[in-house]
Order: structure tokens, then sequence, then C-alpha cells
């Protein structure tokens, strides 16, 4: 399974995407890339891991986008403890 959405500032269109590595859907993935350049110019890329639908860990960046955590609060993921406010 694979969820993809876009986000367009002054700069770049880029294209968020998130996948899940079964249908346990307890491990995942994420990336974002320039829609310019066809997603060859990615920015970022990381995995994912759950507990149940918390999200637990991830790597690949120090922190993630807003848009990925955005993406898995709309998927029903509890995505509260990486949220700053």
């Amino acid at each position: 399974m694979k969820t993809q959405t876009t986000f367009t500032n002054d700069k770049n269109t880029l294209e968020f995407t998130i996948g899940f590595h079964d249908e346990k859907k307890q491990t995942g993935w994420f990336e974002y890339a320039d829609i310019k350049t066809g997603g060859e110019r990615v920015y970022a890329e990381g995995g994912l891991w759950f507990d149940g639908i918390e999200l637990t860990d991830y790597d690949g960046v120090t922190e993630l986008r807003r848009e990925i955590l955005e993406m898995l609060d709309a998927m029903g993921y509890d995505v509260r403890e990486h949220l700053e406010f």
C-alpha cells in the first residue's frame, strides 16, 4: 500500500509518499521528492515503525516533516508524540 500527496511552495512542488512493507502496516517508509525532476531529486527518505496505531520510531531524518505526520494522522495513526506545538 502506498499513499501520496503533493505540497507546493514558492520554490518547489514536492510529492510526499508513505508506503508499508506488508498488510499488517507495522513497518513502512516515507520519501519526498521534487515533482519537477520527475522524482529524481529526493530530499529525504526513511523508515517508519509502529506499535498498533502509534508511530514509535523513524529513521532517515532528524525530524519528520509536518506533511508526513499529517498524512499518517489522516490514515488513523497516533503521531501526537512527534508533533511540536
